[in-house]
């Protein structure tokens, strides 16, 4: 009878987030205008199915720090693309998507404000 012994090992699983750093600034003629700092981390472990069927649909928050304001987001994952959606002051809804290539985007649909820049992480 042979036996073998083996260690056993026990990993914790690791967190499978991303913390994206990224600059955008609205669209300038003269070139000259002021980018604003945005960073976010995804928690892709978030978007696991559920381990139950039965449970409720999870919201998967983010906080962001766009310029000096800090604020709850939830956390977009389509494909290769990552983001935020959150509610803004006055009833507004704002959408910050970052594209596998880096690029990214961020619209306020009260105010009509569109960004673009681009991201690292």
């Amino acid at each position: 009878m042979m036996r073998f012994a083996a260690p056993l090992t026990c990993l914790a699983p690791m967190a499978a987030a991303d913390s994206l750093a990224c600059e955008v600034a609205a669209p300038c003629p003269t070139g000259g205008c002021e980018a604003v700092a945005i960073a976010f981390d995804i928690n892709r472990d978030e978007f696991a199915p559920a381990h139950d069927p039965n449970e409720p649909p999870r919201r998967k928050v983010t906080t962001v720090q766009m310029g000096n304001a800090r604020f709850p987001a939830e956390a977009i994952v389509m494909g290769e693309s990552r983001g935020f959606w959150a509610e803004g002051g006055g009833g507004a809804h704002v959408l910050f998507m970052v594209h596998a290539d880096g690029s990214a985007f961020y619209i306020d649909d009260r105010t009509g404000l569109r960004m673009e820049g681009t991201c690292a992480g």
